[in-house]
């Protein structure tokens, strides 16, 4: 038996939105930023940010994910061309401190493919 999705797609993308969230919450901080601010910043509507998001609180952790998954693929990334243990550390150390907030994730890890798009976990924490 096939299942049918009820509604529309998407008409965004939830990585682009959740990158934007996170550039507003080092801005303005999580305190500060209000969901008519993240509506703006996202650029979707409040029924989207809801039925995809959950709330402000479920977007900051799978903002914090997706950074981490991101970081930890430049790490990765920058590291693999070592030989030695001590130039692998130094070489992810040096990579983890890069001004470079956003880059492409080019080997996704297993926490940001689970928890994107669609699957709605809700992290521990706070």
């Amino acid at each position: 038996m096939t299942v049918k999705s009820v509604g529309r797609p998407k008409g965004f993308d939830e990585g682009a939105a959740l990158r934007r969230a996170t550039d507003l919450f080092w801005e303005k901080g999580y305190a500060a930023t209000s969901l008519d601010d993240l509506l703006a910043a996202m650029g979707i509507a409040r029924s989207s940010f809801y039925s995809t998001f959950g709330s402000k609180q479920k977007v900051l952790w799978r903002a914090l994910e997706l950074y981490t998954c991101e970081l930890l693929a430049r790490m990765r990334d920058a590291a693999a061309a070592e030989s030695t243990p001590r130039a692998t550390w130094r070489c992810a150390a040096s990579a983890s401190t890069t001004s470079t907030r956003w880059t492409a994730c080019s080997r996704p890890c297993s926490s940001h493919s689970a928890s994107m798009p669609g699957a709605h976990r809700t992290p521990a924490g706070p």
